[in-house]
């Protein structure tokens, strides 16, 4: 099953229900000490919207902060959890408290109201939810028409734009063919808490042994075609099973949380493999530092895992066809600080070098950390909220 973009109706409904209202609120004053908050499709509680959110919710009490969630069961889930801070936008009540507020923050392409020149006398900020390592925005190789139109619509409603490092402010300024003036460094919210000691989610929730070294593999989602895990013409079940019990190690596949496929049955069966999906954790992220080694193929998690300072395994199987279709935003091979196999024999043998050599791809590594990140700390939330008051 090929995978679409979902959101891109929900994007132009919002956009269509929104524009008239939108418009007429340019010239009405705004409420300063309102905050809105908003992430994918005015659907979701995700991503750097969530984190910075909750920030400002412990440190900011003088301030009216609200998040849109358009899903009603979801809606009262948060608020019987977190408080009545949670509002929706799809009332035209709901719409004008949004638009009386004077600053917006998302980390999608929504904004909390539909509409155009959002960014007139109100200031509005997107966070992403990831360093752009495959070209997204006015950079796709392959935009359709129809996404073209709606990136020209509203690419002038976001006053800043967060970019992670002087090395990507230029491509957050092509994405969205925006000046780059309005683009803003620094690190992401969401990964504050990588830095925390978590839980070990992966004892409580599967019963593993203790002394085991657990890898997580996490490839990117694809648009046109499903993604291949283990993708070796020498992939051999029963020699997986008894490599996984030989070196005591466990796998845990997560595919992308918006686009989750189904799993080879015989996969499935190897003891030492588990699955790691969004109903057992929503936020890998927050649960990165639990394991030894990541291995993906083109996903930006790899740059939020530099960050803890341990070893990749890069599967780039379908290179130049992913290359030719959607592309990079850097060179992928100067810019991903670890080994490349493309055989079964290749990727156990990389493995056991990656965790018993700490020197391995060390340099590149550490190199490569501070070109996608110019802060390595857990004070994302403190500086964005210190720069959204300087800026109202």
């Amino acid at each position: 099953m090929k995978n679409t973009n979902k959101y891109m109706y929900i994007r132009l409904i919002n956009f269509v229900r929104g524009v008239i209202f939108s418009f007429l609120y340019i010239f009405i004053r705004k409420d300063k000490k309102r905050i809105i908050f908003t992430s994918t499709g005015n659907i979701k509680y995700d991503h750097n919207s969530r984190y910075l959110f909750e920030y400002f919710l412990k440190y900011y009490s003088d301030f009216e902060v609200k998040y849109v969630i358009n899903d009603p069961v979801l809606k009262e889930t948060l608020e019987k959890s977190l408080g009545n801070h949670f509002i929706e936008t799809n009332s035209i009540q709901g719409m004008l408290y949004s638009l009386k507020a004077y600053t917006w923050i998302t980390s999608s392409m929504e904004l909390p109201v539909g509409g155009i020149f959002q960014r007139i006398n109100r200031l509005v900020i997107h966070l992403g939810h990831g360093t752009p390592l495959k070209n997204i925005g006015f950079l796709e190789k392959n935009i359709s028409t129809l996404k073209k139109v709606y990136y020209i619509l509203i690419k002038n409603n976001f006053t800043y734009v967060l970019s992670t490092s002087p090395d990507f402010n230029k491509i957050m300024s092509n994405f969205l063919d925006i000046p780059i003036k309005r683009i803003f460094t620094n690190g992401q919210p969401r990964l504050d808490s990588i830095f925390e000691k978590k839980e070990d989610i992966l004892k409580k929730v599967f019963n593993i042994e203790k002394n085991m070294k657990n890898i997580l593999y996490a490839p990117t989602w694809r648009q046109d075609s499903d993604t291949k895990l283990f993708p070796f013409s020498d992939f051999d079940e029963k020699e997986m099973e008894k490599y996984l019990k030989n070196n005591r190690i466990n796998i845990f596949l997560r595919v992308h949380p918006d686009f989750e496929t189904e799993i080879d049955e015989k996969l499935l069966k190897i003891k030492g493999i588990y699955v790691l999906n969004s109903k057992v954790v929503k936020d890998i992220s927050e649960y990165l530092s639990c394991f030894d080694l990541l291995i993906t193929d083109y996903s930006s998690i790899f740059i939020d895992y530099l960050l803890l300072d341990k070893p990749v395994l890069f599967l780039p199987y379908d290179f130049e066809d992913y290359n030719k279709k959607i592309g990079f935003t850097v060179d992928y091979m100067l810019h991903t600080p670890g080994p490349k196999t493309y055989s079964f024999k290749g990727f156990k043998n990389e493995i056991i070098e990656l965790l018993n050599n700490e020197e391995y791809f060390y340099r590149d590594r550490i190199k490569d950390k501070a070109f996608y990140n110019l802060y390595i700390d857990n004070k994302n939330c403190e500086r964005i909220s210190k720069f959204i008051l300087k800026n109202l």
